[in-house]
């Protein structure tokens, strides 16, 4: 059995919902923004962290593929999947492994 090289991109993003005045109103951006990313072919997300704050949270983006370039157009739709939105990112990070 011949085996392929997989590669993993991770991006960790966290943002800042300016729009948001309760935990619902910033479930219902997140929800939008992570149904967005879902679409795209090879491509998870989940949040992370900030569950219980209003106006901010840190979601994780995971794409794979068989080549860093690939993985890397990948996670820069996704990104502009979260800036159509209306979201400001605060802070975003890549990992390829």
């Amino acid at each position: 059995m011949q085996t392929t090289d997989v590669t993993v991109g991770i991006m960790v993003v966290e943002l800042h919902v300016e729009s948001s005045h309760s935990l619902k109103e910033k479930r219902m951006v997140l929800n939008r923004v992570k149904a967005r990313i879902r679409n795209r072919p090879n491509t998870a997300v989940a949040e992370l962290d900030h569950q219980d704050v209003w106006q901010r949270s840190a979601i994780c983006v995971v794409a794979v593929g068989t080549s860093q370039g690939a993985l890397d157009r990948q996670l820069d739709e996704a990104r502009s999947e979260i800036d159509a939105t209306g979201v400001m990112v605060t802070r975003e990070e890549r990992e390829f492994r």
